[in-house]
């Protein structure tokens, strides 16, 4: 039985001159039904204030169209106060039977199947003001079945700072800006009296307000939204704590339309056989076969269209810009993949040094194709000095040296600000001959795009990132003994003050059959280069061939945690999901906390451990409640021997019963030995997003609470 709890309208409250509005309360749950066992979530998220009344719409989902019979709201000054009330109650004496009951300050209900209306008042009691109160709710339905919230604190007032210290901070890059518009959004400066470390320990969940996208949420105190409709989104943040406490931000995006934005000759379009159906009303029609021709007429405030299904060619142009502009597409589009790449996009046939170089602003460049027929063009896109605020979108290429480079070198070379703010989403990038992506900057974003089959180097190599997210790509088969994700930091340390820091590696699947994968530290043994402040979660890494780690740390401050690793590599070699040592004159490795990871062995192996820590660290590692099952492995366990680590919770060489291993389902059987297992960790929540016990006791061990 799902359930969905939400569509709460908040009331303004009439309150004391000059006070601050509360941040919200939510009620986070996770029950099972009565009747079937089967799983359910109830989410209710409230604003405390004192004479307020709260309104909730409640809905049976789609699948279990069942009515709602009741919903039930129990507050009171003691948490233990309802833990022990059997449901469903009799509710006749409370003049609605059937539907409400409200122990506490009063309300009521409105039946309306099979969806159901609750509204509960606080009283304008001053005496109530700073009161501690714990919530609880509980709805249940026609066929007998009930699902209830755990119960959470929270406490009545107007003084968001007083209420349960957790003070969410939301920045954003930009609030306004044409479609698409790339926005990166920053909750780095949350601030948590419980947990000091809000970074690691708190648990961010982002509602971007844009139902229709492809990544319509996100989590982590860092994310990143390519808005591509005009309209005014709100988006919003929800943080939470150990304790069950939470708040929650918002902000509005406006997003202009691009129609509007670059009407009549302000948008010039350009086809090579003459035709221009699709074409926006009143822009300028040019005929022309030269990429570079049509790409001397760029400007800030203009947008190039190229006609899909026309073929272009390039040898390379230089283009400046400050302020919004596109470079994209015009026309019918056919065969749309699953990033929404079109087969009949223009394509642009290169040659000599690559066909976009550029420097400025505002650039956004989408829906676009290029090949390298001669194997011998540098870059697709190259921004060799400064770029802000720009978006690569839904491109795709083949070939090509290094297809996108947006160099931190640039720091070096002129002394500098970083890029910033940049971001390449839904891209494809196929057979690059050295990286698929060598990048770098600040609050740099890299979503939902696929880069496969390098020839000789890395997939993806930052070479510094402050304040950075890379969710939702496909990193398929770096070059020989390369890495699919290479991250590193700025050589120019000691000058300029820079560290790769604040970086969130989230939802990637990633593959590869070289020794190791992802490395997250310096560039090589010599270079003194520091990371700091990594989270890595919900991802998917699949070791195959001769592949014997998955990620190695040479960083501080990183928590890996969530994620599943698939072991699928050459019989005969040692498996470790995480490696943490010292590599060179870097500082050693700190902070490290490995939690609630899974690792599937399928293969042959000699060992297969989730973790190992080698040579000199700063203090332990932490690693607990992870999830080892290694069944064809002469040798499995958590740890290798040897090797200093705070361990707790852990599970290995019991079979965890798996929902369908074969499949790539590894949620676990109702009779799993994991599920409860775990111990205490500031780990919220799960590999698919669904909640663990609030003060983690009672968890389950693996990525999958369920």
């Amino acid at each position: 039985m799902n359930l969905i709890l939400g569509a709460i309208l908040l009331l303004a409250p009439q309150q004391p001159s000059g006070s601050s509005p509360f941040g919200s309360v939510e009620l986070f749950g996770t029950a099972c039904s009565a009747a079937s066992g089967a799983s359910a979530e109830i989410r209710s998220r409230s604003q405390p204030y004192l004479g307020q009344a709260l309104e909730f719409d409640v809905f049976g989902s789609a699948a279990s169209p069942s009515p709602v019979d009741r919903i039930s709201l129990f507050w009171g000054p003691q948490a233990q106060t309802w833990s022990n009330l059997k449901l469903p109650l009799d509710l006749a004496f409370a003049g609605m039977p059937g539907c409400f009951l409200s122990v506490g300050p009063g309300g009521h209900a409105v039946r309306s199947s099979p969806a159901a209306f609750f509204s509960w008042a606080i009283p304008a009691d001053a005496s109530l003001l700073g009161m501690e109160t714990f919530i609880q709710a509980a709805v249940s339905f026609d066929t007998g079945e009930t699902v209830t919230t755990r119960a959470i604190k929270a406490r009545l007032g107007w003084d968001p700072l007083e209420w349960n210290g957790l003070s969410p901070a939301l920045a954003v890059s930009r609030k306004a800006g044409v479609a698409p518009l790339s926005v990166f959004f920053d909750a780095t400066g949350t601030v948590s009296e419980q947990e000091p470390d809000a970074f690691h320990h708190l648990t961010y969940h982002w509602d971007f307000g844009d139902p229709g996208s492809k990544r319509p949420s996100s989590s982590g105190p860092l994310a990143a939204h390519v808005f591509e409709s005009p309209g005014l989104y709100r988006v919003r943040m929800d943080v939470a704590a150990g304790d069950g406490a939470s708040q929650r931000a918002l902000v509005e995006i406006l997003v202009q339309d691009p129609d509007e934005v670059f009407s009549g000759t302000k948008t010039i379009c350009f086809s090579n056989t003459s035709g221009f159906a699709g074409a926006p009303a009143g822009a300028r029609l040019v005929t022309t076969s030269s990429f570079d021709s049509a790409l001397g007429h760029y400007a800030s405030g203009r947008r190039l269209l190229f006609r899909r299904g026309d073929r272009f060619t390039s040898s390379g142009i230089y283009i400046k810009g400050e302020g919004d502009g596109i470079i994209g597409a015009f026309g019918p589009g056919v065969g749309k993949d699953a990033r929404g790449i079109y087969s009949n996009n223009p394509l642009v046939i290169c040659n000599g040094t690559g066909p976009l170089n550029v420097q400025g602003s505002g650039f956004r460049i989408m829906d676009l194709q290029f090949e390298d027929p001669s194997r011998t063009v540098e870059h697709v896109f190259n921004a060799d000095r400064r770029l802000v605020k720009s978006l690569l979108l839904r491109l795709k290429s083949t070939g090509f040296r290094v297809p996108v480079l947006i160099s931190q070198d640039v720091i070096k070379f002129f002394g500098s600000d970083p890029h910033s703010e940049n971001t390449i989403a839904d891209c494809f990038t196929s057979r690059p001959r050295i990286n698929g992506y060598y990048i770098s900057g600040h609050q740099l974003a890299v979503l939902g795009n696929r880069v496969e089959r390098c020839e000789v180097s890395h997939l993806v190599r930052v070479t510094y990132a402050d304040r950075c997210v890379i969710d939702g790509n496909e990193l398929y088969y770096p070059g020989t003994t390369r890495l699919a994700l290479k991250l590193h930091a700025h050589q120019e340390k000691a000058r300029y003050g820079r560290y790769s820091q604040r970086i969130v590696i989230r939802r990637n699947d990633v593959r590869a059959s070289t020794g190791w994968i992802i490395v997250i530290g310096p560039r090589d043994d010599a270079s003194n280069e520091e990371l700091r402040e990594i989270l890595v979660e919900r991802n998917t890494i699949v070791a195959e061939g001769v592949a014997s780690q998955a990620i190695r740390l040479n960083c501080q401050d990183a928590t890996i945690r969530n994620n599943v690793f698939l072991d699928r590599g050459n019989s005969g070699y040692s498996f470790r999901c995480v490696w943490v040592s010292k590599y060179g004159i870097e500082p050693a490795p700190s902070g490290i906390e490995i939690y609630h990871n899974t690792l599937h062995n399928s293969v042959s192996r000699s060992n297969a451990y989730m973790a190992e820590v080698y040579g000199h660290v700063n203090g332990p590692a932490v690693v607990k409640n992870n999830l080892v099952w290694a069944p064809r492995a002469q040798n499995s366990s958590v740890m290798a021997g040897g090797s200093a680590a705070d361990t707790a919770g852990n599970m290995a060489a019991v079979d965890p019963r798996f929902m369908n291993p074969g499949g790539g389902d590894f949620r676990l059987q109702a009779n799993s030995p994991a599920i409860g297992a775990g111990v205490s960790l500031p780990v919220l929540d799960d590999f698919a997003g669904n909640l663990r016990p609030w003060d983690g006791r009672g968890t389950a061990v693996g990525a999958f609470e369920r």
